[in-house]
């Protein structure tokens, strides 16, 4: 069972909010979120796991760079390993898999090695980079076109634009903690995920989404008092008319109020 690294209130806080700033290569966000994981500190591994494996590819022809990273054994089989597993770039180097964002890093880390600009791209339900100008699906690891992408989300029924917009670092570090608070859900570690949810608010200051999805945390652990509460904070937040009245309808149904949803 993966151990939370939480020794004292939020360790790894400023290892997090470092990763996140633009000049900064996003493999760092991944090793950050695999610290908070529970991995300790990875920070050696990785970078000698990256140095490795950029020394397996050397080329500046996405073409070569993803047949290398084929031989090397990418992607292996996600199924292989744990929804949390997935999200943690040492685990993912070492078994050659993991989820589409984590093997992003990984693609980020080497071709910050080999000098060839790489990119994220924040895709709906998905993660992708651009690595010269080429389309990378990492899950996959292989190049892909804008219009198979296009045809993926029309299939998805996605109809959310922009589709490639381009992932700051911020954005890559709230969608792999978002990632890993989804993965404890589902195995009830509702403590664990509470604990990631802190870390989220770092990078969503005064978030009113952040509160709520803390509620639903404490809804799963049985405390409505306490979801109530933090409901009834990020109302004072909410700007938006349409999720201000649905968070008052939750707080009303917690209230035990009787309430027509239309």
């Amino acid at each position: 069972m993966v151990e939370f690294n939480y020794g004292s209130e939020l360790p790894l806080k400023d290892e997090l909010l470092r990763s996140v700033e633009p000049s900064v290569c996003p493999v760092n966000v991944a090793i950050a979120v695999a610290g908070i994981v529970g991995s300790n500190d990875v920070t050696r591994t990785v970078r000698k796991d990256l140095e490795v494996l950029a020394d397996s590819v050397r080329s500046h022809d996405i073409v070569e760079v993803m047949d290398a990273f084929k031989t090397e054994g990418f992607p292996s089989d996600p199924s292989l390993l744990s929804e949390i597993d997935r999200n943690r770039i040492d685990v993912a180097l070492r078994q050659k898999s993991g989820n589409p964002i984590t093997l992003a890093m990984i693609l980020a880390g080497v071709a910050s090695q080999i000098d060839l600009d790489c990119v994220g791209i924040n895709f709906p339900q998905h993660f992708l980079v651009r690595i010269d100008r080429k389309l990378i699906d990492p899950l996959h690891m292989r190049i892909v076109t804008p219009a198979e992408m296009r045809a993926w989300a029309k299939r998805k029924g996605i109809d959310r634009t922009p589709l490639f917009s381009r992932a700051t670092n911020r954005d890559i570090a709230l969608r792999m903690l978002n990632n890993v608070r989804l993965a404890l859900g589902g195995r009830d570690r509702h403590v664990d995920a509470l604990r990631v949810l802190d870390y989220k608010a770092l990078l969503a200051d005064d978030s009113p989404e952040v509160l709520v999805e803390k509620s639903e945390v404490w809804l799963d652990l049985g405390d409505s008092g306490m979801a109530k509460e933090l409901l009834e904070q990020a109302l004072e937040l909410i700007e938006s008319p349409s999720f201000k009245d649905m968070v008052r309808k939750r707080i009303h149904l917690l209230r035990g109020s009787k309430v027509e949803l239309n």
